[in-house]
């Protein structure tokens, strides 16, 4: 049987030039992360200290009248409703910020530990979030379309 040695495709190497860019491209990327983060539980604590007003906000936009009493009865559990979409919606940005800073925490990883298989964790984060990308990507085109050719 005939050995198969590991051979680099493009033969790349990492220089002490690239090292440092990608160095400082992992801190940005957890810095960009974080950030998104923080903008997220502020959004949420908003959301929830908010709520009644964004509730109220919805009834002048809803054909039916306030005064109701099914709207008033409706108004606790519209609440809720909002506040769990809005929960499910900043947990599934808050994942998807978490590849990028997985991607980032994995890159300085490995441009300071020299470990090879921290940098394949890293560009495999990034892969995963490009991939989501672009299938958000494409879903938002395919619904915009939609709505012109409608």
């Amino acid at each position: 049987m005939e050995q198969q040695e590991n051979m680099s495709l493009f033969e790349l190497n990492i220089d002490g030039t690239t090292a440092t860019q990608l160095n400082a491209t992992g801190k940005w990327a957890k810095f960009c992360a974080i950030t998104i983060w923080s903008m997220i539980g502020i959004l949420f604590l908003i959301l929830v200290f908010f709520s009644s007003k964004l509730i109220d906000l919805m009834y002048k936009f809803m054909p039916m009248n306030q005064s109701d009493a099914f709207s008033s009865a409706f108004s606790g559990s519209a609440k809720m409703l909002v506040i769990i979409a809005f929960s499910i919606i900043f947990g599934l940005v808050a994942a998807y910020y978490g590849l990028v800073y997985k991607f980032g925490s994995n890159l300085v990883k490995a441009t300071n530990d020299q470990d090879q298989n921290a940098l394949e964790k890293a560009f495999n984060s990034y892969k995963t979030f490009l991939i989501i990308t672009g299938i958000i990507t494409i879903l938002g085109v395919v619904i915009s379309l939609f709505s012109i050719l409608k």
